[in-house]
């Protein structure tokens, strides 16, 4: 069993480090943790699926192939022999039907095939069942209880994972681990040649003189174990699979009842060397560290906790407008702290407007890439510059994430090349400033220095500012010649419509545009050519004997 057990982390390892080559963050999670309950569901919920869409094909092969492995693992340590080969031999089988065999093609996972086999069968292929360490323990202990149990102290609590353990423990309560590996043996192996049917009440007969209560960790109540042992008061409680939780559920409850006549003794089964017990070691270590670390920070909470926010001088914060969007995030809660008073608006340029020049589009790191490959980076920018005299670009990367561009990607959109185009488009829009940041509290710094010796900005509504400016007859006054976006602002500063520059003079024109400028639009505007008179000659119709006539004329 242990060699098998090296063999699956040593592919769950493989796949961490492919993981790795494909540019996928880890953080602090390692082999260790994902071999723990719970560990590669928390590091998927917490680091991939936020950023699924940025994985390329082979990292997202790999995180599956991690799971599959991380499957057989628990199927190792939780279940019997005969189950852990049915698994796995059901997963080959179906794998050579797709004609995919994916991590199973390893050579190590041929050897783990081959010993899956010899815990089920000998060489010669005669039945030889492997019995599970775990219920050759608990058949013992059971045993032990019985002969403690006496008619005052009868009252049994196991706790188990989830519903196939609570089965599990009823059976080998009434039957020998023998027997039940022969019935698993013709469910889940002879199952397409056999006619036998089982029932899936079979073992849940009666259990002997004591009374058993099961609890499941996946069924549990609202106040968990420690409600049941209030309730039941009992005389022996059985961890059948350790559980740090239930642990510490089970030590309170005791510690609570320790001045009552409840006293229960507590046993506690687990495989020695395997990752079973290494599980419960690494929650308990990293319990432990957080513990320290909380420790050792309790003088800098306290501190935080105890600062307060002047409210007194809260009329004279310096004003920033915020977007509505924008309160999703942890940066106005932070510049709230800094003493900087938000003004909510829907704005429709700029995510903050820190004075009358002033506008900040701010974007986190996947963000960036995203909307500088869709072009919309552009657009945004744009606007900037039609508004605000000192437009800011603003990327702000996640306080736990390095501060770094590696390893960041979008399928085949790579960041050197998202960089390629940010420098291009800074090119196009000069006046634009690019900042960085390297927190929510970072950027709250800044944006106290830059609102240094600036007047507040005025709460725009949703409509003011496209009352200002019709963007798309700015788009329309670009594509006359000689009109640029250094010049624009001269048309649409002296020139109500486009309908006003079309019908004014040529020397008003070259007033406001230089010379040169306002000849090349005048002439455009009032270049005049022919146009050309097309006849358009109706046919007459024809009946079909004239049709006849005709064709008969050509044919002669």
């Amino acid at each position: 069993m242990k060699e098998i057990q090296r063999i699956i982390l040593d592919l769950m390892n493989k796949e961490v480090k492919e993981i790795k080559k494909c540019g996928v963050d880890l953080g602090s999670y390692s082999v260790e943790l994902f071999s723990t309950l719970g560990g590669l569901r928390m590091w998927i919920e917490e680091r991939y699926e936020p950023k699924s869409d940025l994985v390329d094909a082979r990292g997202k092969e790999c995180i599956a192939n991690l799971r599959e492995i991380q499957m057989h693992l628990f199927s190792l340590i939780y279940h019997s022999s005969v189950e852990f080969y049915a698994l796995l031999q059901d997963r080959y089988d179906k794998k050579i039907e797709q004609k995919d065999l994916k991590w199973l093609g390893d050579p190590q996972a041929s050897r783990l095939h081959e010993l899956a086999k010899t815990r089920v069968f000998r060489p010669n292929g005669e039945l030889y069942f492997e019995i599970f360490p775990r219920w050759d323990a608990f058949i013992q202990l059971m045993q032990e209880i019985k002969k403690l149990a006496t008619p005052e102290r009868k009252k049994t609590l196991i706790t188990c994972r989830n519903s196939k353990s609570a089965r599990e423990i009823l059976m080998l309560l009434k039957k020998t681990p023998i027997e039940i590996l022969e019935m698993q043996y013709r469910r889940q192996i002879l199952r397409p040649d056999s006619g036998e049917e089982v029932s899936d009440d079979e073992g849940y007969a009666k259990i002997g003189e004591l009374e058993i209560l099961l609890s499941v960790y996946d069924h549990q109540p609202a106040f968990g174990v420690e409600s049941l042992i209030y309730d039941m008061r009992p005389d022996f409680v059985v961890v059948y699979e350790i559980n740090l939780k239930t642990i510490r559920e089970i030590e309170h409850a005791k510690a609570s009842l320790s001045k009552s006549k409840c006293k229960f003794a507590v046993y506690t089964l687990s495989t020695e060397g395997s990752v079973d017990e290494a599980q419960f070691v690494s929650i308990k270590h990293r319990e432990i560290r957080s513990f320290e670390y909380l420790i050792e920070e309790k003088d800098s909470i306290e501190n935080k906790l105890t600062a307060e926010v002047d409210m007194e001088t809260y009329a004279d914060w310096p004003v920033i407008v915020a977007d509505t969007r924008e309160f999703k995030s942890e940066l106005p809660g932070m510049l709230f702290r800094h003493q900087l008073r938000l003004a909510p608006s829907m704005i429709e340029v700029g995510d903050y407007i820190l004075s009358p020049e002033i506008a900040v589009e701010r974007k986190a790191l996947m963000d960036f890439i995203g909307s500088i490959n869709n072009g919309r980076l552009y657009t945004q920018l744009t606007k900037m510059c039609r508004h605000y005299k000192r437009p800011m670009l603003l990327l702000e990367f996640e306080e736990r994430e390095p501060f770094t561009f590696k390893g960041a990607r979008v399928k085949t959109f790579s960041m050197s090349s998202a960089l390629d185009k940010l420098v291009l488009t800074l090119i196009n829009f000069k006046t634009v400033r690019l900042l960085w940041s390297r927190s929510a509290n970072h950027t709250a710094i800044i944006f106290n220095e830059l609102k240094k010796d600036t007047d507040n900005p005025a709460v725009l509504s949703d409509n003011e500012l496209s009352i200002l400016y019709n963007t798309q007859q700015v788009d329309a006054a670009l594509t006359l010649p000689g009109i640029t976006s250094k010049n624009v602002n001269l048309v649409t500063n002296n020139f109500n419509s486009l309908k006003d520059l079309f019908g004014s003079s040529m020397e008003k024109i070259t007033k406001v545009l230089g010379k040169e400028v306002g000849k090349a639009v005048y002439d455009f505007i009032n270049y005049k050519h022919e146009v050309q008179k097309i006849q358009i000659t109706k046919k007459a119709k024809i009946g079909s004997y004239q049709k006849y006539k005709l064709a008969k004329q050509q044919k002669n």
